[in-house]
C-alpha cells in the first residue's frame, strides 16, 4: 500500500499516511494540532506546481511564482499556439496554488468524502489491521475436560474417594502406633524399679 508524506500546516512536522487515511483528520505529534490529511486533489496540486508534498507554504509560493514566470505570455506574443498553452497552464497553476493556500489557512472548501468512500475506507482498514479474537462471554460455562479413553463415568470421583480413605487410614494407624508406643514406655518405667528391688533381695539371700 502506498504511503504519502506531508507536513503539518502549523509547525512543519513531517507526517505520513496511507491511502485509507487520505482526507481525514489526525493529530500532529509535535504541536497537537488537528491536521487534515492530504486528499488526492491536493496531491495533484502539488504535482502541478512540481513541489514535494512536505513543502511549506513559502516553498509553494516560490514554486508558483517561478512556474507562472516561465509561462509568461510576453515571451512569445506573436505565437498563438504558445499564448493558448500559456493561458491554460497559468490557469492550472493558479488553481493549484489557491487550493494549497486554502489548505494551509484552513479555508479549504473541498467537500467531505461521500458515505460510500467512507465505507470503502473502513473496509480497507479492517483488511489491513490484524484480526483480534472475540472475547468469550463471562457467563459462558467453561468446557469440561474430556474423560480418558476407557474410563467409566464417575471414575474420577471414585478414585478421589479412595485416596481420601487411604489417607485417613494412614493417619489413624499412625495415631494408634504412637499411643501403643507411649503405653509401652509407661509400663517399662513402672516395672523398672520393681525389677531392681527384686535383684537386690536375691543378692542378700
Amino acid at each position: 500500500m502506498q504511503t504519502y508524506r506531508f507536513a503539518c500546516v502549523k509547525c512543519g512536522q513531517h507526517l505520513a499516511c496511507e491511502t485509507p487515511l487520505l482526507g481525514k483528520q489526525i493529530t500532529c505529534p509535535a504541536c497537537n494540532k488537528r491536521v487534515w490529511v492530504l486528499t488526492e486533489k491536493l496531491l495533484e496540486c502539488y504535482r502541478v506546481l512540481e513541489v514535494d508534498s512536505v513543502a511549506s507554504l513559502d516553498e509553494v509560493k516560490a514554486a508558483h511564482r517561478e512556474r507562472t514566470q516561465s509561462w509568461n505570455k510576453d515571451r512569445y506574443p506573436n505565437d498563438p499556439r504558445y499564448l493558448e498553452t500559456a493561458t491554460a497552464k497559468t490557469k492550472e497553476l493558479n488553481a493549484a496554488f489557491e487550493t494549497i493556500t486554502a489548505y494551509f489557512t484552513g479555508k479549504s472548501s473541498e467537500p467531505p468524502p461521500s458515505a460510500r468512500a467512507i465505507q470503502e475506507e473502513k473496509r480497507l482498514e479492517k483488511e489491513t489491521l490484524p484480526q483480534r479474537p472475540s472475547p468469550e462471554p463471562r457467563d459462558q460455562a467453561k468446557p469440561t475436560r474430556p474423560a480418558a479413553a476407557g474410563s467409566a463415568p464417575g471414575a474420577r470421583n471414585v478414585g478421589t474417594r479412595f485416596w481420601f480413605l487411604w489417607v485417613g487410614l494412614g493417619v489413624g494407624a499412625t495415631v494408634i502406633i504412637a499411643l501403643l508406643a507411649f503405653l509401652g514406655i509407661g509400663l517399662l518405667e513402672r516395672r523398672g524399679p520393681a525389677l531392681t528391688k527384686r535383684k537386690h533381695v536375691c543378692a542378700v539371700g
